[in-house]
């Protein structure tokens, strides 16, 4: 991950400029912002007024300023009132720790549940990925793109409610059916040509269901959406992932689902969207129990990985397998 030096970034005119309109709080050892891309209701960052090359760089001499910080985090938590209901504390140092300014400073999150510490990760795209993308969405037929933009619209509302990264999310969902037009003929030459897995029986009767898995791979070669998890959310946005899944691969999944043209085929929308702005492991669940009911009820064949997707997050809550 590409890191902005510290003498170039926001945060050295924030420190210059004692009156700089972004800053909530300052004193003699440090100040105080509200994150760009906050991952929470409540998401400030507390900077020390001197850069710091890293974590690695830290002397004795500087233990009183970084212990301040902690201070002024307990302060801001009681300003933002989340000192009962809980926050967080986090200090990202060096590129896998997603870390991007080269200036350490602490992340203060609140106001919600918070989930796994990797569930704030934010996920790097460069700009050029960005347009290669939408250009490539702008191509397509006018309802399958009016269909993706509110997919798109319907992720990025569920990722900022659970404090995902609504900007890549946001793209991944605006790019989930970016093959959905091509021909059955095309799903299988494609997936021949990419020497993705083999073709199933149930594919191969039915190409059409190949597109999210041809569509994740088109945009990893041909415009440089490759981060795994995001590949990932595309490949198995329409069967559900035989792994259980992550969350920004549930968000991409419920979104396609939420659509509100495709009601009729799933009237409890309503109670999926509920259920899915708390717990997307039992949204998952939920849709995937009662769309194999459907298709089970209709005569229709159920794709594997959609059986083993619900048994693996099951499992994953501790629930058991009947015999």
């Amino acid at each position: 991950m590409t890191m902005t030096p510290a003498r170039s970034s926001p945060f050295a005119a924030m420190a210059r400029d004692p009156l700089h309109p972004d800053v909530i709080y300052r004193d003699e050892r440090c100040f105080v912002v509200r994150d760009i891309n906050p991952k929470a209701p409540v998401h400030l960052l507390i900077i020390p007024n001197m850069p710091i090359n890293g974590l690695d760089y830290i002397s004795p001499a500087m233990e009183a300023t970084m212990g301040h910080l902690f201070v002024v985090a307990a302060e801001m938590a009681r300003r933002e009132g989340v000192t009962i209901s809980g926050y967080r504390l986090v200090v990202n140092n060096g590129g896998d720790a997603g870390q991007t300014i080269a200036w350490p400073h602490m992340h203060l999150l609140g106001g919600r549940e918070l989930g796994d510490m990797a569930d704030m990760t934010t996920i790097e795209i460069s700009g050029r990925v960005f347009d290669r993308v939408q250009r490539r969405m702008r191509r397509l037929p006018p309802g399958l793109l009016e269909h993706c933009q509110r997919v798109e619209q319907i992720a990025r509302e569920l990722a900022e409610r659970h404090g995902q990264d609504v900007e890549a999310i946001g793209l991944t969902a605006l790019a989930h059916d970016a093959t959905k037009h091509f021909s059955g003929v095309e799903n299988l030459l494609r997936m021949e040509e990419y020497d993705l897995p083999p073709v199933t029986e149930f594919e191969r009767r039915n190409p059409a269901i190949l597109h999210g898995m041809v569509g994740a791979e088109l945009l990893k070669r041909e415009d440089g959406l490759g981060h795994p998890q995001l590949y990932d959310a595309i490949y198995w946005h329409t069967v559900g992932n035989p792994a259980g899944g992550d969350a920004i691969g549930h968000i991409v999944f419920l979104a396609d689902k939420l659509d509100p043209v495709k009601v009729k085929r799933y009237p409890w929308q309503g109670e999926l969207r509920e259920l899915a702005e708390n717990d997307l492991p039992a949204a998952m669940t939920m849709f995937l129990t009662r769309n194999v009911a459907r298709l089970l009820d209709k005569g229709s064949p159920v794709h594997p990985a959609a059986i083993e997707a619900r048994n693996a997050l099951l499992l994953a809550g501790d629930g058991t397998l009947g015999v």
